[in-house]
């Protein structure tokens, strides 16, 4: 289990960013080990970060766990006593306005609201292909405007809820046009209010309006960015976004204006399958380590 505090990972990155590269990244650390018991995962997946916390989706242990500043296991979310409220294979993971956070209970086809300490509180949603039901949902975002974007992956679509976690309106409809969605993995508002998709069943990452208007394709699977299977994405800064490319078994920062990529984080990666960014520091979870791995700025 890595030691290092965020706090340590900031300090390492100021002393450095003078002297290295603006885009060179290197592993420094990972979290866990493959097993089922405390400080292990299974097939981990979607990931959040803030100033005091690592949330991340132990996907086939059916839980999400919470590691403190220190990235030491804290708190489990799990299981409830009413069977109910049990995860099945949870997915995504998005930390919301309301210090509240959002889970894509997967397998349950539901979202499921938690506070930051592990107290369960409330379910959205429910199975099917209607307002507010889902199939097989996966990536969240919430925008600056509050709205939480779901990729509603097994319907191939986005749904589009109010800061209150209420129905507003959807978009996508299965097919390989511009317009068209095939098993969306993740979706990311942009710093102007567009929505960056990435839409993993056309190998693609595209831009659309906040509306579902579809306005270019960012990176394509013939694209000078060339990609294979993008599942997820994570902001660094404007106009710049990391995708997780579990096809190149690499993670690839991406200038979403021209296209180009500027750096890719690949060192030691079997399966990177989620991406967060807590400057300087980048974490991945890799299904294939059965790890968190954590890439910060070289040091020259």
């Amino acid at each position: 289990m890595c030691r290092r505090t965020i706090a340590a990972v900031l300090l390492v990155w100021v002393s450095s960013v003078l002297h290295a590269g603006p885009y060179d990244y290197q592993l420094t650390g990972t979290i866990g080990a493959r097993g089922m018991g405390p400080g292990q995962f299974l097939s981990p997946d979607g990931l959040a970060v803030n100033d005091e916390f690592v949330f991340v989706c132990d996907t086939d242990n059916h839980r999400v766990v919470r590691y403190d500043r220190f990235l030491q296991q804290y708190t489990v979310f799990s299981a409830l006593p009413d069977a109910y409220f049990e995860l099945d294979r949870p997915h995504g993971i998005a930390l919301l306005q309301s210090s509240q956070i959002l889970i894509s209970d997967t397998y349950n086809n539901r979202l499921l609201v938690y506070s930051y300490e592990g107290f369960f509180k409330s379910v959205v949603g429910s199975t099917g292909f209607f307002n507010l039901q889902f199939n097989r949902p996966t990536g969240l975002s919430q925008g600056f405007d509050g709205k939480v974007y779901v990729a509603d992956t097994g319907n191939n679509r986005v749904q589009v809820l109010s800061p209150r976690l209420e129905y507003v309106s959807d978009f996508g409809t299965v097919g390989t046009g511009k317009a068209l969605l095939r098993d969306p993995r993740a979706i990311v508002a942009t710093d102007d209010g567009n929505l960056l998709i990435a839409d993993t069943g056309n190998r693609r990452v595209a831009l659309f309006d906040p509306f579902g208007n579809w306005i270019r394709d960012v990176a394509t699977a013939t694209s000078s960015a060339t990609l294979e299977e993008p599942v997820a994405l994570a902001r660094l800064s404007e106009g710049l976004y990391f995708v997780a490319d579990v096809g190149q078994r690499a993670v690839l920062l991406v200038d979403i204006h021209s296209g180009a990529i500027l750096s890719r984080l690949s060192a030691g990666l079997l399966e990177p399958v989620a991406v967060a960014v807590y400057q300087p520091a980048v974490f991945i979870s890799d299904t294939g380590r059965q790890q968190i791995v954590i890439f910060e700025p070289v040091k020259p």
